[in-house]
């Protein structure tokens, strides 16, 4: 008896002008719920395929099986987004024609039932093409049973048998496979897998695609030695042999090598609403290859356009010229108090808990208040892992450990934690006859839980709970050698805050979506020298941030919201007068010490804001916005309207302009009753920028601003007193100073494009001010020239990444010291000094190199890393070192050559 079979093989193919995601209106693929967020997420899904649940065996023609003849047709079948069969249409016609063959495939295709393709998880309508094969089972290897027999033709006269109707075959699972990415472990879906034996005109093969899991399946093998053959786009070719046993089922996963293990590669977002005159955006791929940076998020924001350099041991963000507390930081729109830790070298978040930053030095909108600066907004990354995995990161300075698993197919979960060893290393090479013992050296640590519920389309539920702690403990032998006025024999410092922040995030359609963030947490600060000198200040604040906006057409939409922050603290403090700004950073006179102590005292900080975002003539993009605060505190309120606007000149110039008003209240000192004057007002600014965008090419752009920022109130030292008791009470300080700031920024920034991504940056600033009394301005400590940054990465064979970057940058203003004077009371001379911020340290400048290496496993990755700050050890000043009596001075150097080594483990 002869058996006889009828296959087929899918093959899928996405035909983006009728199906699929890329069509002009999406509401044929998607629910017509969505917004457009969760649509752009799901284009940049891969599309996994349908899965054929019920398949019909094509009838072989009756006359085919008569004369022998064996034939194919391929077909292209249409499914809809219910898995069922839209239509089906001939693409390549059986050959030879004329037996009935494209008519059998075409009716057994119409019956069959698929679960549906899907992109991002949702189900989409697709096309097919599937290839029929009509084979007489003899010459067929796979060994298959039939329950129809098929009598032999009689050699002798001709007479043909009686023929079936339809040949049955019984399918029996005996070659199952899976396809990941090595190293990462992620499944590759929708990808072709061939299986094939023999060789020449012998050679048998058939297909397969992946489904979303990476798993793929053959039937009915003959025993025997399969070569598998897989061809990733993006991945090197997988060429591999298996043995088909007898009644046996064969079952192996395959690990496949990308071309390139480069992060950029993997990065598909679409591009937001610019909205704002000034903004760069980062990705975290971009971040962590910065050279000098040790892969920090926010350390990375020293390199952009209009931020300043700062010592390096300093923890703050100098934004066109103004103070570092004129700056606000953000993590998810939820204010930070603390942002780095120790040395400013480590932000308190790591990287795997980022999808990037928002930074904008000035013109932001009116969601954004209490600063009049500019703003960082620190992204969270929007889980959604595939499988558990992680990195664990050591290096000389700390190590961290990254966790992330999803919870079912609606929830995840990420933790963090990191830790520094500086304290171990610093007490090893301490001598201990030091006049200094470290009874807690510098150390620090932070944590991180991250998770996210998604019941429905509509709803994303987000819970962050993270802190930091920092400490750092001293023992004098001889306090007198540091200041004759010192009597205790130990000092102390510690900042630690915790946050827990709560999000709900509703879309229920493209033109509305609501985001409720509540957070609540402590900030405690404490400084001091024994029983001599503290300062410990200990806040529970809370914040309410609600943002809804609601769009009236596709190029009109509304934003309005509320931001509440509340705080109560518990103070005392007992310290001497510090140095503000534009004043000399003397030594402190610990024999005029000032006390006072609140408890309990509650702050509010209300605000509303609402703005319009609308596009016309699809070129114009035009943000009129206005923010209304009020503060408790000072019991003080204020009206902001801000304006920005771009105007595309066609495909590769923007125009854009912007003004605003923007507010923030002085800092608690300086209300303080007693260290400062509890009737200042708020500080005030004005913004002005105007610039242009030109991206000649898809991956280099040059941005270019001028920008103008007018203070007005800001707060300044008086020597005046009030009289209004009979008494003679210090004033202390009054809202009598004006600041102005004014330059010009230009970036030409190189996205990441035949394996370089990098930047360049410069600014040109002047940043001046007028203390109350004060007819002349001088330059604000921060004020400096010309600001240069050029780094880069390039991408090498082997997986070797090399980066560079080279800072060139005016110096920082200091007043000088043009003598002393001899105290008798306190056997001092007291330094006597010139105009404020009249000379410049030297010039600074400082190259560093950072190199990558990444080996790729089945399971995991590792990276070794070498970053090497200032490799050419220039020595730049920071300040400078007086003798006794400010008749000599040696400059003060900062950092020399530091190189920091490290392993990271990716799973």
């Amino acid at each position: 008896m002869r058996k006889l079979i009828a296959t087929g093989i899918l093959m899928l193919t996405i035909l983006p002008s009728r199906w699929g995601l890329a069509q002009t209106d999406t509401d044929a693929a998607v629910d017509s719920s969505m917004d457009a967020a969760s649509v752009e997420a799901a284009q940049s899904d891969p599309v996994i395929p349908p899965v054929l649940k019920e398949e019909v065996v094509a009838v072989y023609p009756e006359q085919a099986l008569a004369d022998r003849v064996e034939a194919e047709v391929i077909l292209e079948i249409d499914i809809d987004e219910t898995g069922a069969v839209e239509g089906v249409q001939v693409v390549t016609p059986a050959a030879p024609a004329g037996y009935g063959f494209d008519e059998a495939a075409v009716d057994a295709a119409n019956q069959f039932s698929f679960e549906p393709a899907r992109q991002g998880g949702i189900p989409i309508p697709v096309r097919i093409t599937y290839r029929t094969v009509f084979q007489l089972a003899e010459n067929n290897p796979a060994e298959v049973d039939t329950d129809t027999q098929v009598e032999e033709t009689d050699a002798e006269n001709g007479t043909p048998a009686a023929q079936t109707a339809q040949a049955k075959v019984e399918r029996v699972l005996n070659f199952r496979g899976t396809l990941k990415e090595r190293g990462t472990r992620l499944p590759l879906a929708g990808v072709t897998v061939t299986i094939f034996t023999g060789n020449g005109n012998l050679a048998v093969g058939y297909e397969a695609v992946t489904d979303a899991d990476g798993r793929f399946e053959f039937y009915n093998l003959a025993a025997g030695t399969w070569m598998l053959l897989a061809e990733p786009e993006g991945y090197f070719p997988l060429r591999t042999r298996d043995e088909v046993r007898k009644n046996e089922l064969t079952e192996a996963t395959y690990f496949v090598e990308r071309n390139e293990y480069n992060p950029y590669d993997v990065v598909v977002e679409g591009e937001r609403l610019r909205k704002e005159v000034s903004r760069t955006s980062l990705k975290t791929e971009v971040i962590e290859r910065v050279p000098g940076t040790f892969g920090d998020v926010l350390t990375v924001v020293k390199n952009l356009p209009g931020v300043a350099r700062t010592n390096a041991a300093a923890g703050n963000i100098v934004v066109r010229g103004s103070s570092p507390e004129d700056t606000q930081v953000f993590v998810d729109g939820v204010e930070v108090p603390i942002i780095y830790h120790f040395g400013g070298l480590r932000s308190v978040i790591p990287l795997g808990m980022l999808d990037g930053l928002d930074f904008y030095p000035g013109n932001f909108g009116s969601q954004f208040g209490r600063a009049t600066g500019g703003v960082i907004d620190v992204r969270l990354k929007r889980l959604n892992p595939e499988k558990f995995g992680g990195y664990v990161d050591i290096n000389l300075a700390d190590s961290g450990v990254y966790l992330e698993t999803p919870l079912g197919k609606k929830a995840a979960m990420a933790a963090a934690f990191r830790r520094s060893y500086i304290d171990g290393i610093i007490n090893a090479v301490v001598p201990a006859n030091s006049s200094v013992n470290l009874i807690t050296a510098p150390r620090y640590y932070d944590y991180q839980w991250l998770g996210t519920v998604r019941p429905n389309r509509s709803n994303e539920l987000t819970a962050f709970f993270f802190g930091s702690d920092d400490e750092l403990k001293l023992l004098f032998d001889n306090p007198a050698d540091f200041s004759p006025d010192l009597t205790a024999t130990s000092g102390t410092t510690s900042t630690s805050f915790y946050r827990t922040v709560l999000e709900h995030r509703f879309t229920p359609s493209k033109n509305f979506e609501n985001v409720f963030k509540t957070s609540a947490g402590r900030n405690k600060i404490y400084v001091g020298l024994g029983d001599q000198v503290y300062l410990d200040l200990n806040t529970y604040v809370a914040q309410i941030h609600d943002k809804f906006s609601v769009g009236l057409s596709d190029d009109v939409r509304i934003a309005a919201g509320i931001d509440y922050l509340y705080s109560i603290a518990d103070a005392r403090i007992k310290f001497p007068e510090v140095a503000k700004e534009g004043e000399p950073g003397g030594r402190p006179d610990l024999g005029n010490i000032l006390y006072t102590e609140s408890k309990g005292e509650a702050n509010h900080s209300i605000g509303a804001f609402m703005q319009l975002e609308s596009r016309l003539f699809n070129r114009w993009t035009i943000v009129p916005g206005i923010r209304f605060d009020y503060f408790t505190r000072v019991g003080k309120s204020s009206l902001a309207p801000r304006f920005n606007t771009r105007f595309d000149l066609g495909k590769k110039w923007t125009l854009k302009g912007g003004v605003g008003a923007y507010h923030q209240e002085p800092s608690f000192d300086e209300t303080d009753p007693v260290f400062g004057n509890s009737n200042l007002g708020l500080e005030k600014a004005m913004h002005y920028s105007l610039g242009f965008e030109f991206s000649p090419l898809a991956f280099l752009m040059l941005d270019v601003t001028g920008f103008y920022k007018k203070m007005d109130d800001l707060v300044s030292r008086t020597d005046a007193v009030d009289t209004a008791d009979g008494g003679r009470s210090p004033i202390n300080y009054v809202n009598g100073g004006e600041g102005r700031v004014y330059g010009l920024e230009v970036m030409l920034k190189h996205e990441f494009a035949n394996n370089f991504n990098g930047w360049i940056s410069y600014t040109l600033s002047r940043a001046e001010r007028k203390d109350a009394g004060d007819t002349d301005w001088r330059r604000f400590d921060y004020d400096q020239t010309h600001i240069f940054t050029a780094l880069g990465s390039y991408s090498l064979p082997k997986n070797w990444t090399v980066g560079f970057r080279w800072r060139i940058v005016t110096g920082s203003p200091s007043t000088p010291r043009v003598g002393a004077v001899y105290s008798v009371d306190s056997s001092y001379y007291e330094p006597t000094y010139g105009k404020s911020n009249s000379e410049r340290l030297p010039t600074f400048h400082q190259a560093d190199l950072r190199l990558d290496k990444k080996w790729i496993y089945d399971r995991w990755m590792l990276t070794a890393y070498l970053d090497v700050q200032n490799i050419y050890n220039s020595p730049n000043v920071t300040g400078y070192q007086y003798n006794y009596d400010s008749s000599e001075r040696r400059p003060r150097q900062g950092l020399p050559i530091l190189p920091v080594i490290g392993v990271k483990g990716e799973f």
